[in-house]
Parts: structure tokens; sequence; C-alpha cells
């Protein structure tokens, strides 16, 4: 499993990419939702949908789609 500390580093990183992003005239939602998408790759979970038999493991786009 991911380490607590790799998680929080994502964290951080994804706040960065936002504030960064916002400071260069992007758009605010759009610098959010980019900054999510980092961050929920950097915390390990997969782009999309992993099915592994019987477990499913949700992707970054499948929390976007349900909230």
């Amino acid at each position: 499993m991911i380490d607590v500390g790799v998680k929080m580093n994502a964290v951080l990183l994804a706040v960065v990419v936002m504030v960064g992003l916002s400071l260069a005239r992007v758009h605010v939602v759009l610098s959010l939702l980019i900054g999510a998408l980092i961050g929920g790759l950097l915390a390990g979970l997969p782009l999309l949908d992993v099915k592994d038999g019987a477990d499913v493991t949700l992707g970054v786009l499948s929390h976007f789609q349900t909230g």
C-alpha cells in the first residue's frame, strides 16, 4: 500500500499546481480539475477503472463522475 507521507506529498503538490495555474491566469475551475487529477494520480489512483476478478478499483475519472 502507499505510505501516508506519499499521499500527503501528492496533496501538497496538487495544491501547488492549483495555485501555480491560478497565478498563471488559468481559469480557477480548470486549475482545480487539473490539480485534482495530478493529486489523484500521484496518490496512486489509476486513471481508469481496474477490474480484477470481482474486485473493482475506481480510477480518478470515476471519482470525478461520482463526486
